[in-house]
C-alpha cells in the first residue's frame, strides 16, 4: 500500500507520542474507524508500507469497491486511514492545547498572587 509521506509522519508522531503500537496498529485502527467515510486521495510524494489486515476489513474493502464507492481496496484504506489519522492527530492536539492552557492558567493565577503580595508589601 502507498501511502504519502505526510501521512506517513502523522502515523509516525501517533505511534511516537503513544497513541498506538506501531504503524500497523495505527493503520488497522484507522480502516476499522474510517472505512465508510469518503476523502479524496491527494497526489504527491508516497511511501510503499506493507501490513497485516484482518479477513473482515478486506472483505469490507472488497465490497466497497464492488459496490462502486470506492475505486480500489487502496483508495478505501488510503481514505479510512486518512480520516481516523486526522481525527486522532485533531483530538491530541485539543489535549495538547487543553493541558497547555490549563498550564498557562496556573502561571498567572501564581503571577497575580505575587504581583498581590508585592502590593501588600509595598503599603506596609
Amino acid at each position: 500500500m502507498r501511502l504519502p509521506k505526510e501521512l506517513l509522519d502523522r502515523l509516525d508522531t501517533l505511534v511516537a507520542v503513544g497513541e498506538f503500537t506501531s504503524r500497523s496498529d495505527a493503520v488497522r485502527e484507522c480502516l476499522k474507524e474510517g472505512l465508510s467515510k469518503r476523502i479524496q486521495m491527494p497526489m504527491g510524494e508516497t511511501e510503499q508500507m506493507t501490513l497485516a489486515l484482518p479477513q473482515r476489513f478486506m472483505s469490507d474493502m472488497d465490497f466497497l469497491v464492488k459496490v462502486d464507492y470506492y475505486p480500489s481496496k487502496e483508495m478505501a484504506a488510503y481514505e479510512a486511514i486518512k480520516i481516523h489519522l486526522y481525527e486522532t492527530l485533531d483530538l491530541y492536539k485539543i489535549k495538547t492545547r487543553s493541558q497547555n492552557m490549563q498550564d498557562i492558567g496556573i502561571e498567572l493565577a501564581d503571577a497575580e498572587m505575587e504581583k498581590q503580595e508585592i502590593k501588600k508589601i509595598a503599603k506596609e
